[in-house]
């Protein structure tokens, strides 16, 4: 969650005694203070009220703080739409945009392949690789679609939209998956608008509505649960792992298999499992039931730095390789093993989803 507020900055007081007003923007456990270009004197600022006193031009000052106030709130509040995951570095860099142009060319910012590929590398840097792969995919699928490595921001349009749907779709690709790329290229086009790179009268989003469509309900019966739990399948096998883990997902209510994949030893305090989701970055709080602990207790790494063996412990030590061999893994476990356990309560391509 991320609080806004005015304070006066103490820290360092100016020559003539004034200290300088600023915005607080906190997102736990990171806090930025972002300059409002005014300074006053102690006595001048009412800490309660959040407005300027005693001061000769105190209804103009009060009213410059409100103003740029309202716009860094409605600023950041886009931005979270848009990216749920918004970090603090994110918030710096949307305001102030100028730090986020990129040294090549103009021409090139002007490109949303080019501008694009700053923005993956900005997520990366700040540690959200699961944004920067969005991106990227949403952009190699727009670049192969167009056979093109430059596509300038003020070409994508109504019609150019239209146009690659109609296209995705002939090659059968999914209504939400199709939403998935044009909200991955909204997103960018809303970071070029906020950093100058391209006007907002030039966006298409306005006009071009996102498609969805519901999904089967992936859901499983208490037979079928019963039936996957009573399958003796070697021991000691894969197979055999990947249904443990799999009720163990089920056990925890329903747990991400990256965030399971992700868990530590210091994630278990007492009878309770407390982490922080990876993808919304919310913390949980899961008891540990008997059967969740008897899988735990079977497979717990007590030396190594995560609590079940998913990861291969040589990427244990890089985020980013963490991260991607998490997501290898998950795509291992349901193409090699779901489908199989699946196959044995009449549903073909079960994931582990349906765990969840």
């Amino acid at each position: 969650m991320i609080t806004l507020s005015i304070v006066l900055d103490k820290r360092r007081a100016k020559k003539d005694g004034s200290f300088p007003l600023k915005i607080r923007i906190f997102k736990s456990p990171k806090t930025h203070l972002h300059s409002l270009g005014i300074s006053i004197q102690p006595n001048q600022w009412e800490s309660n009220g959040k407005k300027i006193v005693k001061h000769s031009n105190s209804k103009l000052l009060n009213a410059k703080v409100n103003q740029t106030y309202s716009k860094v709130e409605q600023l950041i509040l886009d931005a979270e739409r848009d990216n749920p995951d918004l970090a603090m570095t994110d918030i710096k860099l949307l305001l102030n945009p100028k730090k986020q142009k990129p040294t090549t060319s103009e021409k090139s910012t002007n490109d949303i392949i080019a501008f694009g590929e700053m923005l993956i590398k900005q997520q990366q840097e700040s540690g959200r690789y699961g944004n920067a792969a969005t991106y990227q995919t949403a952009l190699d699928v727009l670049a192969q679609q167009f056979s093109t490595q430059q596509i300038p921001f003020e070409s994508i349009d109504y019609v150019f939209l239209n146009k690659w749907e109609a296209s995705l779709k002939k090659k059968t690709v999914k209504v939400n998956s199709i939403g998935a790329y044009m909200r991955a290229i909204r997103a960018i086009y809303n970071q070029a608008i906020k950093s100058g790179v391209v006007e907002q009268k030039h966006y298409p989003f306005t006009k071009y509505k996102i498609k969805s469509e519901k999904t089967v309900q992936r859901t499983l019966t208490k037979s079928q649960i019963n039936t996957i739990r009573k399958k003796i399948h070697p021991k000691g096998s894969m197979m055999e792992q990947a249904r443990d883990l799999f009720l163990l997902s089920f056990y925890l209510r329903g747990m991400n298999f990256r965030d399971m994949a992700l868990l530590t030893n210091e994630d278990i305090q007492g009878n309770r499992i407390i982490y922080r989701r990876s993808k919304t970055h919310k913390v949980y709080s899961v008891k540990i039931i008997p059967k969740a602990k008897r899988i735990i207790t079977k497979y717990r790494l007590e030396d190594g730095p995560l609590l079940l063996p998913i990861i291969p412990s040589k990427h244990c030590c890089n985020k980013e390789r963490l991260l991607l061999s998490a997501k290898d893994c998950l795509k291992n476990y349901n193409y090699r093993y779901y489908h199989e356990i699946g196959k044995e309560v009449g549903i073909t391509k079960m994931t582990t989803y349906y765990a969840r």
